[in-house]
């Protein structure tokens, strides 16, 4: 804690209101944690949720090129910028000043992965733009520029064609019972990890740590279980299927597993729900879901788990057709993340970790449709990583076929890295 008034680091009073500073320029949490791996840092880094959700407040710097360049209009070495006035025929007309959307866009703070957690988890926000400064909690936002006793509205402020932003409600609200506790965590972490791998980082080392405090807040809020490398497998093992969309170029990140989305640099999404089933499709009917894999257990970077591996032949004719290896038994055609064209996976033989099997009809009376969910391994029998995320569209008429049913042997246990 920093006393304002002595300018002295100092030990936390007893019911303490404090203002949390941003982490946009990455300076407070060097000299509020030793930067040095240990257990003390890993155990500060998850306290992040209670260190922004405690604060009366997060001061934000929108505007700046480094930790140097302080909070416009404070001081005369970083000003505002200057209002648009022009008087035509006796009258002042004056410019109206950007929205808080039309500020973080493009904005270092909006393009950081330690920010997220701080914007999402403190409950009032005061940024300070380079126009003016934004008041934001989660109920409502409010600028310095607009009288809202004259203009109720908002009609200064708000631009309608602009999205809400994406704030953490109350999960009290929510959750009533198990399954919108679940209901509610799978949206929410789903929307987390999608914003938090959009963002950039200097090193590659925090690609866990600047999501430790919204990872903390998750589990003590609707995931007890908790979280195994940023994915909460112990509840959902079906987090594992997670891609990256198209368009987006991933870069490994080799000190992390490949299996967790810490493991790479670029956007990952999901194509569905993790719950295929409360989250499906209004267009399906008859929803089941089985063959989901089991979590056994976590071996620092080495992944345990059990469940259907499957080694098929890939053809491209000219589109990824599978068959079962050495045959010309066709199952389906194969789609990668959410390519468009489903021709990415080159030609060959690979094996085939099924997270889910999705079973479904298109109309009351029509035949059962199934997908099947799975990782594309790469590796050898005794360790396998993974490549990328696919989906078997398993031609119709073929579920009670027994060349199908054999394709699904005896669950195998089998470890990832």
């Amino acid at each position: 804690m920093i006393d304002a008034l002595s300018r002295q680091i100092v030990s936390c009073p007893p019911q303490c209101r404090y203002i949390a500073l941003s982490y946009v320029w990455g300076g407070v949490d060097a000299l509020r944690i030793d930067q040095t791996p240990s257990p003390e840092k890993e155990q500060q880094l998850s306290m992040m949720d209670v260190i922004y959700s405690c604060a009366w407040a997060t001061i934000v710097a929108l505007h700046g090129d480094n930790s140097d360049a302080g909070l416009c209009g404070v001081s005369a070495r970083n000003p505002r910028a200057p209002q648009g006035s022009e008087w035509v025929d006796g009258s002042q007309l004056l410019t109206l000043f950007p929205t808080l959307h039309q500020e973080l866009t493009g904005v270092t703070y909006c393009n950081r992965a330690w920010t997220l957690q701080e914007f999402l988890l403190c409950g009032r926000r005061i940024l300070f733009g380079k126009h003016q400064i934004h008041f934001l909690c989660n109920t409502g936002r409010y600028c310095e520029s607009v009288d809202y006793i004259r203009d109720p509205g908002g009609v200064l402020h708000t631009n309608p064609k602009q999205p809400d932003f994406f704030l953490l409600p109350d999960h009290k609200e929510y959750v009533k019972d198990a399954e919108s506790r679940r209901a509610f965590a799978n949206a929410t972490f789903t929307g987390m990890v999608e914003m938090y791998t959009e963002r950039k980082m200097t090193n590659d080392c925090d690609s866990l740590n600047a999501t430790r405090g919204m990872l903390s807040f998750l589990q003590k809020t609707m995931l007890p279980q908790g979280f195994v490398w940023g994915l909460p497998l112990q509840e959902f093992p079906q987090s594992l299927r997670w891609h990256h969309p198209r368009g987006i170029k991933p870069r490994r990140r080799p000190d992390f597993p490949s299996w967790s989305y810490v493991g790479w640099e670029g956007t990952i999404s999901y194509t569905d729900k993790l719950n295929l089933i409360n989250g499906g499709s209004f267009e399906r009917f008859d929803e089941a879901v089985d063959l989901p894999l089991s979590y056994i257990g976590i071996d620092d970077r080495v992944l345990t788990v059990e469940g259907a591996v499957l080694r098929l032949e890939v053809r491209n004719e000219p589109f990824n057709n599978v068959y079962i290896q050495d045959t010309d038994f066709l199952l389906g055609m194969l789609q990668e993340g959410n390519f468009l064209h489903k021709n990415t996976v080159p030609s060959g033989v690979f094996e085939f970790l099924v997270v889910e099997r999705l079973s479904f009809r298109y109309s009351p009376q029509s035949s059962v449709r199934h997908v099947l969910y799975m990782i594309l391994l790469e590796g050898g029998s005794e360790l396998f990583s993974r490549r990328s995320m696919v989906r078997l569209y398993i031609d119709p008429g073929l579920e009670a076929r027994e060349e199908y049913i054999g394709v699904f042997d005896k669950p195998r246990t089998i470890r990832l890295i």
